[in-house]
Protein backbone atom coordinates (compact mmCIF):
# COMPACT_ATOMS: atom_id res chain seq x y z
CA UNK A 1 0.00 0.00 0.00
CA UNK A 2 2.60 2.51 -0.83
CA UNK A 3 4.65 4.54 2.25
CA UNK A 4 3.78 6.35 4.79
CA UNK A 5 5.80 10.12 5.79
CA UNK A 6 5.65 10.24 9.35
CA UNK A 7 6.91 13.96 10.81
CA UNK A 8 7.68 14.58 14.40
CA UNK A 9 7.77 18.47 15.18
CA UNK A 10 9.83 20.12 17.76
CA UNK A 11 8.02 20.20 21.44
CA UNK A 12 5.94 17.17 20.23
CA UNK A 13 4.79 15.13 22.96
CA UNK A 14 7.31 17.41 25.81
CA UNK A 15 5.96 18.76 28.60
CA UNK A 16 3.79 21.83 28.17
CA UNK A 17 5.13 24.63 27.36
CA UNK A 18 8.87 23.41 27.50
CA UNK A 19 11.43 21.07 25.42
CA UNK A 20 11.71 18.48 28.52
CA UNK A 21 10.57 14.57 28.01
CA UNK A 22 7.70 13.63 30.42
CA UNK A 23 8.91 11.45 33.30
CA UNK A 24 6.88 7.85 31.76
CA UNK A 25 7.69 9.21 27.86
CA UNK A 26 8.52 5.21 27.61
CA UNK A 27 5.04 3.82 28.89
CA UNK A 28 3.37 3.69 25.89
CA UNK A 29 3.69 1.48 22.10
CA UNK A 30 1.68 -0.53 19.76
CA UNK A 31 2.19 -2.38 16.99
CA UNK A 32 1.05 -1.68 13.44
CA UNK A 33 -2.11 -2.99 12.11
CA UNK A 34 -4.48 -2.49 15.15
CA UNK A 35 -6.75 0.76 15.52
CA UNK A 36 -6.19 3.78 17.86
CA UNK A 37 -6.64 7.25 18.15
CA UNK A 38 -10.50 7.70 18.36
CA UNK A 39 -13.63 6.06 17.87
CA UNK A 40 -13.24 5.53 14.07
CA UNK A 41 -9.26 4.04 14.26
CA UNK A 42 -7.19 5.79 12.26
CA UNK A 43 -6.83 6.16 8.24
CA UNK A 44 -4.98 3.38 8.32
CA UNK A 45 -6.82 0.12 10.06
CA UNK A 46 -10.64 1.15 10.62
CA UNK A 47 -12.09 0.36 14.21
CA UNK A 48 -12.82 -3.30 14.70
CA UNK A 49 -10.16 -4.55 12.15
CA UNK A 50 -6.76 -5.95 13.02
CA UNK A 51 -4.62 -6.29 10.15
CA UNK A 52 -0.98 -8.33 9.35
CA UNK A 53 2.60 -7.63 7.22
CA UNK A 54 5.72 -9.32 8.19
CA UNK A 55 8.66 -6.11 8.30
CA UNK A 56 7.77 -2.56 9.27
CA UNK A 57 10.86 -0.71 7.24
CA UNK A 58 11.64 2.84 7.82
CA UNK A 59 13.86 4.96 6.16
CA UNK A 60 15.57 8.55 8.19
CA UNK A 61 15.01 11.13 6.09
CA UNK A 62 16.11 14.49 7.96
CA UNK A 63 19.38 15.23 9.90
CA UNK A 64 19.15 15.77 13.74
CA UNK A 65 17.86 12.06 14.27
CA UNK A 66 20.81 10.65 15.06
CA UNK A 67 20.85 11.17 18.88
CA UNK A 68 18.21 10.62 21.56
CA UNK A 69 14.86 12.70 22.40
CA UNK A 70 14.58 14.13 18.89
CA UNK A 71 11.71 12.22 17.81
CA UNK A 72 13.19 8.69 17.09
CA UNK A 73 11.61 5.59 16.70
CA UNK A 74 11.56 3.98 19.87
CA UNK A 75 11.86 -0.20 20.18
CA UNK A 76 11.77 -2.67 23.11
CA UNK A 77 14.88 -5.19 22.40
CA UNK A 78 13.50 -8.81 22.12
CA UNK A 79 9.64 -7.44 22.77
CA UNK A 80 8.58 -9.07 19.65
CA UNK A 81 8.25 -12.14 21.39
CA UNK A 82 6.60 -11.39 24.66
CA UNK A 83 4.27 -9.66 22.42
CA UNK A 84 3.43 -13.44 20.69
CA UNK A 85 3.08 -15.09 23.98
CA UNK A 86 0.45 -12.22 24.70
CA UNK A 87 -1.38 -13.35 21.16
CA UNK A 88 -1.32 -16.84 22.55
CA UNK A 89 -4.38 -16.11 24.83
CA UNK A 90 -8.00 -16.93 23.61
CA UNK A 91 -9.25 -13.69 24.39
CA UNK A 92 -6.82 -11.54 22.84
CA UNK A 93 -7.56 -11.29 19.47
CA UNK A 94 -11.41 -10.36 20.18
CA UNK A 95 -9.97 -7.63 22.26
CA UNK A 96 -7.52 -6.23 19.65
CA UNK A 97 -10.37 -5.45 17.30
CA UNK A 98 -12.21 -4.23 19.73
CA UNK A 99 -10.31 -2.21 21.93
CA UNK A 100 -7.07 -1.56 19.02
CA UNK A 101 -3.59 -1.24 20.96
CA UNK A 102 -5.55 -0.17 24.18
CA UNK A 103 -5.57 -4.21 24.42
CA UNK A 104 -2.05 -5.03 24.23
CA UNK A 105 -0.43 -5.28 27.54
CA UNK A 106 1.36 -2.27 29.03
CA UNK A 107 5.03 -2.04 29.56
CA UNK A 108 5.30 -1.80 32.79
CA UNK A 109 3.23 -4.84 33.05
CA UNK A 110 5.46 -6.76 31.78
CA UNK A 111 8.35 -6.34 34.65
CA UNK A 112 12.00 -7.32 34.56
CA UNK A 113 10.97 -9.69 31.46
CA UNK A 114 10.57 -6.37 29.26
CA UNK A 115 14.24 -4.86 27.99
CA UNK A 116 14.42 -1.11 28.13
CA UNK A 117 12.93 1.35 25.49
CA UNK A 118 15.89 2.12 23.04
CA UNK A 119 16.09 4.89 20.73
CA UNK A 120 16.91 4.19 17.31
CA UNK A 121 19.72 7.04 16.30
CA UNK A 122 20.03 7.47 12.62
CA UNK A 123 21.06 9.88 9.70
CA UNK A 124 19.78 10.58 7.03
CA UNK A 125 19.53 7.53 4.76
CA UNK A 126 19.54 4.88 7.62
CA UNK A 127 16.99 2.33 7.79
CA UNK A 128 15.61 0.22 10.37
CA UNK A 129 13.79 -3.18 10.01
CA UNK A 130 11.10 -4.32 12.58
CA UNK A 131 8.68 -7.67 13.13
CA UNK A 132 5.39 -7.06 12.73
CA UNK A 133 5.33 -8.22 16.29
CA UNK A 134 7.74 -5.57 17.43
CA UNK A 135 5.76 -2.73 19.63
CA UNK A 136 7.41 0.39 18.79
CA UNK A 137 6.33 4.23 20.02
CA UNK A 138 8.13 8.02 19.16
CA UNK A 139 10.06 10.06 21.56
CA UNK A 140 9.63 13.30 22.54
CA UNK A 141 11.38 16.08 20.08
CA UNK A 142 13.41 17.97 22.80
CA UNK A 143 15.63 19.95 19.85
CA UNK A 144 16.44 23.39 20.82
CA UNK A 145 16.64 26.16 18.60
CA UNK A 146 17.67 25.69 15.27
CA UNK A 147 16.44 22.01 15.66
CA UNK A 148 13.96 20.59 12.55
CA UNK A 149 11.23 18.87 12.31
CA UNK A 150 11.76 14.68 12.00
CA UNK A 151 10.98 12.75 8.89
CA UNK A 152 11.07 8.92 8.37
CA UNK A 153 9.06 7.17 5.59
CA UNK A 154 8.06 3.81 6.48
CA UNK A 155 7.15 0.62 4.28
CA UNK A 156 4.89 -2.45 5.83
CA UNK A 157 6.32 -5.28 3.56
CA UNK A 158 4.96 -8.91 3.09
CA UNK A 159 6.29 -12.62 2.11
CA UNK A 160 5.57 -13.13 -1.56
CA UNK A 161 4.38 -16.51 0.28
CA UNK A 162 1.82 -14.81 1.76
CA UNK A 163 -1.15 -12.30 0.50
CA UNK A 164 -3.62 -10.42 2.46
CA UNK A 165 -6.70 -12.25 2.24
CA UNK A 166 -8.86 -10.50 4.61
CA UNK A 167 -8.17 -12.57 7.21
CA UNK A 168 -5.76 -13.03 9.63
CA UNK A 169 -3.30 -15.45 9.75
CA UNK A 170 -3.41 -16.94 13.44
CA UNK A 171 -0.27 -18.93 13.46
CA UNK A 172 1.90 -15.26 12.55
CA UNK A 173 0.09 -13.74 15.12
CA UNK A 174 1.73 -16.19 18.08
CA UNK A 175 5.00 -16.84 15.29
CA UNK A 176 6.37 -13.79 14.53
CA UNK A 177 9.14 -15.47 12.31
CA UNK A 178 5.92 -17.51 10.73
CA UNK A 179 6.29 -16.27 7.05
CA UNK A 180 10.16 -15.95 7.19
CA UNK A 181 10.89 -19.05 5.19
CA UNK A 182 13.43 -21.04 5.85
CA UNK A 183 14.80 -19.38 9.19
CA UNK A 184 13.39 -21.15 11.89
CA UNK A 185 13.78 -25.03 10.58
CA UNK A 186 17.37 -24.18 10.08
CA UNK A 187 17.74 -22.04 13.54
CA UNK A 188 19.22 -19.02 11.61
CA UNK A 189 17.01 -16.80 13.79
CA UNK A 190 19.57 -15.35 16.13
CA UNK A 191 21.63 -14.95 12.17
CA UNK A 192 18.79 -13.08 10.55
CA UNK A 193 18.80 -10.26 13.41
CA UNK A 194 22.33 -9.62 13.12
CA UNK A 195 23.63 -10.51 9.37
CA UNK A 196 20.36 -10.86 7.41
CA UNK A 197 18.49 -7.70 8.54
CA UNK A 198 21.66 -5.30 8.08
CA UNK A 199 21.83 -6.50 4.42
CA UNK A 200 17.67 -5.79 3.99
CA UNK A 201 18.75 -2.44 5.77
CA UNK A 202 21.60 -1.54 3.26
CA UNK A 203 19.54 -2.52 0.83
CA UNK A 204 16.39 -0.19 1.87
CA UNK A 205 19.17 3.05 2.39
CA UNK A 206 20.60 1.92 -1.09
CA UNK A 207 17.29 2.08 -2.84
CA UNK A 208 14.80 4.14 -1.04
CA UNK A 209 16.83 6.64 1.01
CA UNK A 210 18.27 9.05 -1.74
CA UNK A 211 14.94 9.13 -3.71
CA UNK A 212 12.89 9.65 -0.74
CA UNK A 213 15.33 12.26 0.54
CA UNK A 214 15.41 14.10 -2.32
CA UNK A 215 11.28 13.79 -2.09
CA UNK A 216 11.36 15.59 0.80
CA UNK A 217 13.63 18.07 0.07
CA UNK A 218 11.33 18.78 -3.15
CA UNK A 219 8.11 18.43 -1.41
CA UNK A 220 9.51 21.70 1.17
CA UNK A 221 11.24 24.06 -1.42
CA UNK A 222 7.50 24.31 -3.09
CA UNK A 223 5.87 24.85 0.86
CA UNK A 224 8.61 27.60 0.90
CA UNK A 225 8.01 29.00 -2.67
CA UNK A 226 4.47 28.97 -1.81
CA UNK A 227 4.40 30.76 1.38
CA UNK A 228 6.76 33.59 -0.47
CA UNK A 229 4.60 34.15 -2.79
CA UNK A 230 1.46 34.22 -0.98
CA UNK A 231 3.53 36.79 1.33
CA UNK A 232 4.70 38.23 -1.99
CA UNK A 233 0.58 38.41 -2.92
CA UNK A 234 0.16 40.76 0.34
CA UNK A 235 2.98 43.09 -0.32
CA UNK A 236 1.06 43.98 -3.66
CA UNK A 237 -2.46 44.57 -1.85
CA UNK A 238 -0.83 46.48 0.52
CA UNK A 239 1.30 48.31 -1.90
CA UNK A 240 -1.52 49.16 -3.72
CA UNK A 241 -3.42 50.86 -0.74
CA UNK A 242 -0.32 52.89 0.33
CA UNK A 243 0.15 56.64 -0.33
CA UNK A 244 1.64 58.80 -2.55
CA UNK A 245 4.01 56.16 -4.30
CA UNK A 246 1.73 52.59 -3.86
CA UNK A 247 1.13 52.38 -7.20
CA UNK A 248 4.96 51.79 -7.71
CA UNK A 249 5.17 49.49 -5.22
CA UNK A 250 2.23 47.47 -5.68
CA UNK A 251 3.37 47.20 -8.87
CA UNK A 252 7.33 46.09 -8.14
CA UNK A 253 5.46 43.91 -5.66
CA UNK A 254 3.37 42.16 -8.66
CA UNK A 255 6.02 41.98 -10.84
CA UNK A 256 7.96 39.66 -8.11
CA UNK A 257 4.19 37.77 -7.00
CA UNK A 258 4.34 36.24 -11.00
CA UNK A 259 8.29 35.38 -10.41
CA UNK A 260 7.49 33.51 -7.41
CA UNK A 261 4.40 31.71 -9.27
CA UNK A 262 6.27 30.54 -11.81
CA UNK A 263 9.33 29.50 -9.71
CA UNK A 264 6.57 27.57 -7.57
CA UNK A 265 5.36 25.77 -10.72
CA UNK A 266 8.48 24.85 -11.68
CA UNK A 267 9.52 23.40 -7.94
CA UNK A 268 5.86 21.87 -7.98
CA UNK A 269 6.97 19.82 -11.22
CA UNK A 270 10.55 18.96 -9.37
CA UNK A 271 7.93 17.36 -6.35
CA UNK A 272 5.65 15.18 -9.22
CA UNK A 273 9.35 14.33 -10.57
CA UNK A 274 10.59 13.09 -6.89
CA UNK A 275 7.85 11.20 -6.35
CA UNK A 276 8.01 8.74 -9.66
CA UNK A 277 11.25 8.38 -8.77
CA UNK A 278 10.41 6.93 -4.86
CA UNK A 279 7.63 4.98 -5.95
CA UNK A 280 9.92 3.42 -8.54
CA UNK A 281 12.18 2.90 -5.73
CA UNK A 282 9.52 1.50 -3.21
CA UNK A 283 8.47 -0.82 -6.06
CA UNK A 284 11.89 -1.85 -6.36
CA UNK A 285 12.40 -2.32 -2.27
CA UNK A 286 9.47 -4.43 -2.46
CA UNK A 287 11.21 -6.60 -5.34
CA UNK A 288 14.21 -6.80 -3.30
CA UNK A 289 13.13 -7.84 -0.14
CA UNK A 290 10.46 -10.78 -1.78
CA UNK A 291 13.81 -11.86 -3.33
CA UNK A 292 15.37 -11.87 -0.61
CA UNK A 293 13.18 -14.09 1.62
CA UNK A 294 12.52 -16.18 -1.71
CA UNK A 295 16.33 -17.18 -1.69
CA UNK A 296 15.60 -18.15 2.03
CA UNK A 297 12.99 -20.41 0.93
CA UNK A 298 15.49 -22.21 -1.71
CA UNK A 299 18.07 -22.49 0.70
CA UNK A 300 15.89 -24.30 3.46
Amino acid sequence: GGAQVARREVGEACVEGTLDAPARWDQHWHIDGCWFHGPEGTRHVPRGEVRHFDALVGVCLTEGANEPFRGNLVTWPGAHALIAQHMERADLLRRLKAEGVAALPKPHELGAALAPATQVCLRPGDAVVLNYLSPHSVAPHCGGSGQRHRLMVYFRVSSRAWAWSGELPRAALVDPWHHWVGLRERGELAAVEQASMASLCDQVAQRVGPSAVRLAEEQAEAAALAAALEASRLDAEAGALAAPHGAAVGAAAATEAVALAQALEDSEVEARKAQAVAEADDLQLKVALQASLADASARA
